[in-house]
């Protein structure tokens, strides 16, 4: 399921990530915050995060599996 949005990663477990080009994939977790709400998130992998070119944390999408 596609989840569009604008987050920023404020959490995660970096030995169950693997990164490539703009896409991560997190396999245990990872935590957004939601700049709209200032909401934090907390995502129970696995799930892939799209960033934004150019940048390393700024999420413009994630996709779950539920």
């Amino acid at each position: 399921m596609k989840h569009e949005g604008d987050f920023i990663i404020c959490g995660y477990d970096p030995m169950n990530m693997i990164k490539y080009k703009n896409m991560i994939l997190c396999s245990d977790l990872i935590i957004l915050m939601d700049s709209s709400y200032q909401e934090k998130l907390f995502l129970k992998g696995p799930l892939v995060v799209r960033v934004k070119n150019g940048t390393c944390n700024h999420v413009i999408e994630y996709y779950s599996i539920m």
